[in-house]
């Protein structure tokens, strides 16, 4: 038996706005026990000008112009680097000739974008992994992060990387212009030999946002494609989402905290709503989201069939759940999962599903929001039935023959019908509702006779059967005198 669970999990969008919970309300029937999922970030505690910040491990292993890394550097300016000599160590905020630069940071980095922010003066660097093997994302944000001389101008930008794919996205809430530093900004990608480098082109200024280029941007997303080769990426514009980030704690409904960061572990049989609270989720506040995991009664499914006559599609198949319903659905399937039958609002305990051909049949009953399903086989009635015949020949005058026929009872279904045939199938006699053991076709002629056996499951035995003629035994002599 197989039970068909309406369990709905669905991955959204990390950048969803208000969409902590990554799993949606979930239904099951018995118990769940299973991990829920969330968007949470760890604060970096980056809050130092020009640095970066230790090792970070990714949680999956990305692939960055073609070259695997597991492990990142994040910038206080606005970049992740997969350079991990640069943990803990200065990180460049001049901005005075375009990348590539080779032999100068930011190299085999992700600039997203490159400017000079301020940290210590405000705002969180938050990172984290999110989502369920194989699509799993590492996020790290720039939230409400100052510029360097312009403090009362604040940076949010988010980098995603993706699992498996290897794609990169980036959005970016706000980026200002800054005269500090010729309000210089760059935003794109380069390798670790500043050999290869994508760089994003102004949808305004139709020029490449790199040194000296001046811009900026509001609300933005861009995603990086990687190229098979491994050497380039091609650069779309996306939509932007909302930007939230931060860690999230998870809670009962009556305030109990039941744990912090991206997963919970529940085992309930009883529905249960739980609640996710991020805190320091940048410029939106503190965010909370919910999910409840609805447990309805179970029931199994008790099926049985009649099978089909021998040579019919008269069969049927009786469908009960093993629990009273109030009101339940039954619908038929053949094997390939189409849709035969179905049959809504049913209050009686059973239904029945009828002239049915035999074969594997699936059935699915639903009762409220609790689906169970199975399989069943209807057989067809195997043709046993024959008959055994007892011939008397006619006699000389041609009119006295008879034909005795009895079914074999092992196999013969009651009640039972016989015709009799002349050999061009022209009816003789038909008889039928016969409850007994034979039957006798009295005063029959002399010749070929097709005799049909036709039981209450359908089975059928024809025979061909001749009737012979008693040869004429009487002789006459004769006694010849000629006279002369």
């Amino acid at each position: 038996m197989k039970k068909t669970l309406l369990t709905l999990i669905v991955l959204v969008s990390i950048n969803s706005y208000g969409q902590i919970i990554i799993n949606n309300d979930t239904t099951v029937c018995g118990t769940f026990n299973d991990t829920l999922y969330a968007l949470s970030s760890t604060n970096s505690n980056l809050s130092v000008d020009d640095g970066h910040g230790s090792i970070v491990n990714i949680g999956f292993t990305f692939n960055f112009y073609g070259v695997p890394y597991t492990q990142l550097v994040i910038s206080g300016n606005g970049y992740l680097t997969f350079d991990l000599t640069q943990a803990n160590q200065y990180s460049p905020w001049p901005i005075n000739a375009p990348i590539p630069n080779p032999g100068n940071m930011p190299e085999n980095a992700i600039m997203a974008p490159w400017h000079d922010l301020n940290p210590s003066n405000g705002g969180f660097i938050f990172y984290g992994m999110s989502g369920i093997v194989p699509n799993r994302k590492f996020i790290v944000t720039w939230c409400q992060v100052p510029m360097y001389s312009c403090s009362n101008l604040y940076n949010t930008s988010q980098v995603v990387l993706y699992e498996g794919s290897d794609k990169i996205e980036m959005f970016v809430q706000d980026k200002f212009l800054c005269s500090w530093n010729g309000g210089n900004a760059v935003q794109g990608l380069v390798d670790a030999t500043s050999t290869n480098f994508d760089i994003v082109d102004d949808p305004i200024l139709v020029q490449p946002r790199n040194y000296p280029l001046q811009w900026i941007a509001t609300n933005e997303g861009w995603e990086f494609i990687p190229d098979p080769s491994g050497n380039s990426y091609a650069i779309d514009s996306i939509t932007y989402v909302p930007i939230i980030a931060g860690t999230t704690q998870w809670e009962d409904a009556n305030g109990n905290v039941l744990g912090t960061g991206a997963t919970l572990p529940v085992n309930i049989s009883t529905t249960t709503t739980y609640y996710a609270t991020m805190i320091g989720s940048c410029n939106f506040g503190n965010l909370v989201d919910s999910v409840t995991v609805t447990i309805p009664a179970c029931f199994d499914l008790l099926l049985s069939s009649v099978s089909a006559s021998c040579f019919g599609d008269d069969a049927e198949i009786i469908c009960q759940p093993d629990t009273v319903l109030p009101s339940w659905q039954c619908e038929l399937y053949d094997l390939a999962g189409v849709n035969l039958v179905t049959v809504p609002n049913i209050t009686a305990n059973s239904h029945t599903f009828s002239n049915l051909l035999p074969g594997t049949y699936i059935i699915k009953v639903q009762s409220g929001i609790s689906i169970t399903e199975d399989t069943i086989v209807v057989e067809q009635i195997e043709n046993l039935l024959t008959f055994q015949s007892i011939i008397q020949p006619s006699d000389c005058i041609d009119q006295d023959g008879a034909i005795t026929i009895t079914p074999d009872q092992q196999f013969l279904n009651s009640p039972w019908e016989i015709s009799l045939q002349d050999i061009l199938g022209n009816p003789l006699v038909v008889q039928s509702s016969l409850t007994t053991s034979f039957y006798d076709f009295p005063n029959l002629i002399t010749g070929d006779y097709i005799v049909s056996v036709l039981d209450a499951a359908g089975c059928l035995f024809v025979d061909t059967l001749n009737l012979e003629q008693i040869p004429n035994p009487l002789i006459m002599e004769t006694n010849v005198t000629h006279v002369s």
